[in-house]
Order: C-alpha cells, then structure tokens, then sequence
C-alpha cells in the first residue's frame, strides 16, 4: 500500500498516525491473535533471492499483482510475493492473511530453509494452506513464505494482503524416570528443542514439583519445591522436603514457561526419599 507525494509538517505527522491506526484495527478484527505494534512493513519480492526477513507478531503488506507468475510445482500459489521467515524447531507457526480491496482466493505456501529460485520447483513445501494455517517446522532455519492468488481458482483476484506470522516456542522438559534423593539436595532438569539440542539464551523459568500425601486419608497435593531458570539447556534445583518422607516414595515433575512460549510440562518421576 503506497502514499505518493507525501509533504512534511503537521498534516504529513497526521496521516501516518491515520494510517498506522488503520493498519492495526485490520489486523486485529475478527479475533485474530494479539500483533505487535506495526513497524515498517518489509515488502514482498518476486524472487527468493530479493525476498526480505521479516519479523515474527509484526503485521506485514503485500500485493500479488505486483510479483510474476510462480515457477511451475510449487503448489496452490498461483501469483504473488516471496518473503523469509526466521523459525525454530517444533514453533507452532500460524501465518494469518487479511485480504483487502478486492482480492480473493488466496493461498499461503512455506519452503524448508535453502530453497532458492532454481530449486523451488522441485522441493516440496513443508507447508500449504488458506488464509488461516498453522504448522510445525521440523527444522531450525529461514524459511520461503510465497502468498497470492490460489492456482486454479474459479474467480482469483490478484490485489492487496496484510499478514502476520506467529510462533510460539516449545521446548521438553526431562527428568530420570526413577530417583534416589535425600530430603535435601539438588536436582538438574535437561531442557531441549524438539530435534534434541539444548535451549540456550531463553527467558523459560521452570517450577520443579512434587506430589505427595499430607496425610493418609487425604488425596496426593502438589508442592512448590523450587524455581530455577534455563540456562544452556539445564535448569538446576535445589529443594529441601519434610523429613517425615524419609523411606517413602514421590513423585516429582516440572512445569513452566515464558512469554512466547508453550508451556513446558515433563513427565513425572518415581523418587525415592532415603
């Protein structure tokens, strides 16, 4: 969406406060997920090689009749623009298209990362869809988003488009099934991305948990043992339990999260208190 023959002063600072404050109230009607206060908008590209990294929760304008035709095999994307998208392994990525003026039929394609002008016709997406898709990459990396007018579409109109892409986070949480403790001690949590490797330079807390009975003729409670951060793929607890549980058997677990993030809950763990 452009503006031609912008002039300074007051009235130009009052139709970019219009336009930012319009841009928003479209991307927010119809209970679309919260997004971020808009930023420059990346434009799209007709090419992978020229495409932009945009960023993630911020709203993003395009126009389909302003990139080529797509290369052959590459799914439902008839005509329209190319952009990147940085995400981590096991995001649950959602990508919300707007269409605006008169545009219809639109679909939404996502590459693996590597994917290139050259090799796009015979790589398969890991992803296509409607207007509203969620999916999980299997892969750290950047990958191609094309959005436009649906292949084969009765009645497609090429125009312009807001969008958004979404991630949340995920990481699991591990613990030995079974333990042996003292009532005072330490226990260390593994904390991974879904292909295994450590989460590092993350905000995630965890909360270490145990369950027990208070007493014999009342239900298993849970317990606040501890609070620890995640730090290169650990979080390390300290935890001191009544002494009356020396000889029995516990069960501990660990829940928590963060802003923009899943929440992360291990399975529990047998421990025996000595």
């Amino acid at each position: 969406m452009r503006c031609a023959h912008v002039r300074g002063g007051a009235g130009s600072r009052i139709h970019l406060i219009l336009a930012a404050a319009v841009a928003t109230a479209l991307l927010t009607l119809g209970g679309r997920p919260p997004i971020a206060a808009a930023a420059p908008s990346v434009p799209g590209s007709g090419t992978i090689a020229a495409a932009s990294v945009i960023t993630l929760n911020t709203p993003e304008f395009g126009n389909s009749a302003l990139g080529p035709d797509a290369p052959p095999n590459t799914g439902p994307v008839w005509n329209g623009q190319y952009w990147l998208v940085p995400l981590t392994t096991g995001d649950r990525a959602q990508i919300v298209v707007t269409l605006l003026s008169n545009s219809s039929n639109f679909a939404v394609g996502v590459w693996p990362p590597g994917t290139t002008d050259e090799t796009i016709s015979s790589t398969s997406p890991v992803a296509t869809g409607g207007v509203n898709m969620t999916f999980t990459p299997a892969v750290t990396g950047t990958y191609v988003v094309l959005i436009g007018t649906q292949s084969g579409a009765w009645g497609d109109q090429d125009g312009p488009f807001s969008f958004a892409v979404t991630a949340l986070h995920q990481a699991f949480a591990y613990l030995p099934p079974r333990l042996t403790i003292a009532p005072h001690g330490h226990v260390v949590v593994l904390v991974r991305y879904m292909d295994g490797t450590p989460v590092t330079g993350s905000a995630l807390r965890l909360r270490l948990v145990g369950v027990w009975k208070d007493t014999s003729y009342v239900p298993a409670s849970r317990h606040t043992l501890g609070v620890a951060p995640v730090v290169s793929g650990r979080a390390v607890f300290t935890f001191h339990l009544p002494p009356r549980l020396r000889g029995s058997a516990i069960r501990i677990f660990v829940q928590g999260g963060a802003a923009g993030w899943l929440t992360v809950t291990s399975r529990a763990s047998l421990v025996h208190v000595t």
